[in-house]
């Protein structure tokens, strides 16, 4: 995560050779995938078209607009047929389990991202024929530094398949399971900070300010026709949660919790982020916008809870929704 924000050494190609070490060969997840998906992310943070962190149809649904809307990242409808909809009433029980086993997505994502950028790495595939809002990195990666993740990703699985001959069918298969489960809090806390925060369509949104710079655990934004643009520093504030953590616990979230000052200021070292939390509360209190910060435990229950109540709000839907968040029978 921080060498693909160049936040390690501070010098680009450092820190991506030192992703391709850390992030493909020792991790198994592609260094390049990794800052085309993640710098979209930090871009257009909780965005139903653009985000693809948060585009996890039909699985999980954050939020009704995602329904039949346009993904701009992985070109296509985000659509849900009638049987997942139906399980999505249940997320909030499985949200859990499935983050266990999601490290396996990272890699099919991680070999996609291989595949399908090699016609552009290799000139195969004309720049114009680029048309969606993916980062640039993944088309200003050499040939050198493709056959390095190509490489280095082989060397992990060649690492993980020596490891279970090794160990034997049973205990492999028993090793791979626990480890990928303990490795599924990482992907707890990075879902934690968004999830039940705000999120914005065509970068609109009705902005409501309170009177209080503490959030009181409902939505201030309403999507409507007259939505409101808000700037970048406050959007941020808005969809970006940070987890209130003891001193002691600091190795555990590896600078995670500070999620508000990380988008905020996504190259700053991780050791840094602490020092802004004074200064950003300072200018978010002037100009009056909340700031939300939760301890572990509280932000879970507010995330469970609220895809609990979108999971109902879906299933209960007679008609598909469509991208205005209308049914459309509604519409019709």
């Amino acid at each position: 995560h921080d060498a693909g924000h160049n936040s390690v050494t501070g010098h680009e190609n450092s820190d991506f050779w030192l992703g391709v070490i850390v992030g493909n060969a020792l991790s198994g997840v592609s260094v390049g995938w990794w800052k085309s998906t993640h710098n979209t992310h930090h871009i257009a943070t909780n965005s139903v078209e653009d985000d693809p962190d948060i585009q996890h149809l039909p699985i999980f649904c954050f939020d009704e607009k995602l329904i039949n809307e346009w993904s701009t990242y992985h070109e296509k409808y985000m659509s849900m047929d009638s049987i997942m909809k139906a399980m999505v009433r249940y997320q909030h029980w499985y949200f859990y389990p499935v983050l266990g086993f999601a490290r396996f997505n990272l890699y099919i994502q991680s070999i996609i991202h291989l595949i399908t950028t090699y016609k552009v790495v290799f000139k195969k595939q004309p720049k114009s024929s680029r048309t969606n809002i993916r980062s640039d990195w993944k088309f200003k990666a050499s040939q050198i530094q493709w056959y390095a993740e190509v490489l280095t990703l082989f060397t992990f699985w060649a690492l993980v398949v020596t490891l279970v001959c090794k160990l034997g069918a049973v205990n492999g298969a028993i090793c791979l399971v626990w480890s990928h489960f303990v490795a599924g809090i990482l992907h707890v806390q990075i879902l934690l900070s968004h999830v039940a925060m705000d999120f914005c369509q065509d970068y609109k949104l009705s902005h409501q300010r309170s009177s209080s710079n503490h959030w009181d655990g409902t939505s201030q934004l309403a999507h409507t026709d007259d939505s409101e643009e808000v700037q970048f520093h406050e959007w941020q504030a808005l969809s970006t949660m940070d987890i209130l953590t003891p001193q002691c616990m600091n190795w555990f979230y590896g600078g995670l919790q500070y999620q508000l000052e990380h988008h905020l200021f996504p190259r700053l070292h991780r050791k840094n982020l602490p020092k802004l939390v004074p200064l950003i509360d300072e200018i978010m209190a002037k100009h009056n916008i909340p700031v939300k910060r939760l301890h572990f435990i509280d932000a879970n229950l507010l995330v469970l809870r609220h895809m609990k109540r979108l999971g109902q709000l879906v299933a209960d839907q007679d008609n598909p929704i469509g991208g205005d968040g209308t049914t459309k029978l509604a519409a019709s």
